[in-house]
């Protein structure tokens, strides 16, 4: 199963249908239910096994989100879809959690405001700044800190398809790419990306 393919799509479901359902808990809890309802034995045990680390480690899950085991004990298919369930929904609801209730999430940049606003502010206190890079450096670099790792994550999914033609890009427009974890890693990405994304765009507004 493909984790980011799958919260890309359920936020672009739940942000078009918002009306259509009470939260995003109530989506997930069925979207995933379908999900492992569907599967084989022998997927959801992989599911367990990927997201929980084992069964042990699945049914106390359980038993602390949703309480007693036993219920599901003398079914052998509710049993692992169940635990898979489980598994899913711990994996995947902190993920949709933070893309639905981060302020600067990139799956809803809006880049025409975004360049108003910029504009605005370097047209309004052109004195307090060397000139737009620096500005647009400082604005995308304090972006993507404040972004978790998905975010920043999908960025460089939703532009480059994947890490190695970002990192590509990176290396062609900066040189050498340093970075002191994984989550720094996709702050450097997410930040030549959205650069090279926008610079273009605000020198033409401003002209």
């Amino acid at each position: 199963m493909n984790i980011d393919k799958f919260v890309k799509e359920f936020i672009i479901e739940f942000k078009t249908y918002q009306d259509y359902y009470n939260n995003f808990d109530d989506l997930l809890d069925a979207t995933i239910n379908d999900i492992v309802s569907h599967n084989t034995i022998e997927e959801n045990k992989e599911i367990i096994i990927k997201y929980s680390g084992d069964i042990y480690n699945a049914l106390n899950l359980y038993k602390i989100h949703l309480g007693n085991i036993d219920i599901i004990m003398n079914n052998m298919n509710c049993f692992y879809e169940q635990l898979a369930f489980i598994s899913l929904f711990k994996e995947i609801y902190p993920i949709i959690y933070n893309s639905l209730n981060n302020f600067n999430s990139s799956y809803y940049l809006d880049e025409i405001k975004f360049i108003n606003d910029f504009v605005e502010e370097y047209s309004n206190h052109r004195d307090s700044y060397v000139d737009i890079i620096e500005l647009l450096d400082t604005t995308l670099d304090d972006y993507v800190y404040n972004n978790n790792i998905f975010l920043n994550k999908q960025i460089v999914i939703d532009n480059c398809n994947n890490i190695e033609n970002a990192i590509n890009l990176y290396m062609k427009h900066l040189g050498n790419l340093e970075y002191k974890s994984l989550e720094h890693l996709y702050e450097r990405l997410a930040f030549v990306i959205l650069f090279i994304k926008l610079y273009p765009k605000i020198i033409e507004e401003m002209r």
